[in-house]
């Protein structure tokens, strides 16, 4: 509700620490405020300062609803204060919106883990390997899930190379065998 929001903003002005700042931040983040979206850029200046407001600040983005919470991510990977190298901050912007029910089954979702994990893969096995072990059951999700998920996972399969990702190309391919 709008009285909800505006408390919300009220407490986040109101802040005293970075626990108390991230939590509200989310909180408003994963509403519907019309002001959630200024709220998060208002923010990032002050929480991006340290490396424990950085992640905490990437943490929250993946939280939003929906496939706006895919968008919201592409766009914070543009940010001068992403760092994909980082594993802290990769790892904080990424494993959030991969627990998102909400968007990664979508289609967009979906698209996103495949180009994701590529492109991780290359950077860190670990971290496309704990993204891949959100799909390993998916035979067992409902059938438009399933589908998507495998579409996902033939492109990952077709597009790293076996010998520069063994790791992540063998799970692929166990997955989908």
């Amino acid at each position: 509700t709008r009285d909800a929001h505006i408390a919300l903003k009220r407490h986040l002005l109101a802040a005293t620490n970075i626990t108390e700042r991230l939590q509200t931040l989310a909180a408003l983040w994963s509403s519907s405020s019309p002001d959630a979206y200024e709220a998060l850029e208002n923010e990032r200046t002050r929480l991006c300062k340290s490396l424990t407001g950085k992640i905490g600040y990437f943490s929250i983005i993946g939280q939003k609803s929906g496939v706006e919470a895919v968008d919201a991510v592409c766009e914070a990977e543009k940010l001068p204060e992403f760092s994909i190298t980082h594993p802290g901050i990769r790892r904080a912007l990424y494993m959030p919106l991969i627990g998102n029910n909400s968007a990664i089954w979508t289609e967009r979702g979906m698209q996103w883990f495949a180009q994701t994990v590529i492109k991780v893969a290359g950077i860190g096995e670990y971290a496309a390997n704990r993204m891949l072990d959100a799909v390993q059951n998916y035979r067992s999700f409902d059938p438009a899930i399933a589908g998507r998920v495998e579409t996902a996972l033939r492109t990952i399969q077709s597009t790293l190379d076996k010998d520069k990702n063994p790791w992540i190309r063998a799970k692929v391919d166990s997955f989908l065998s």
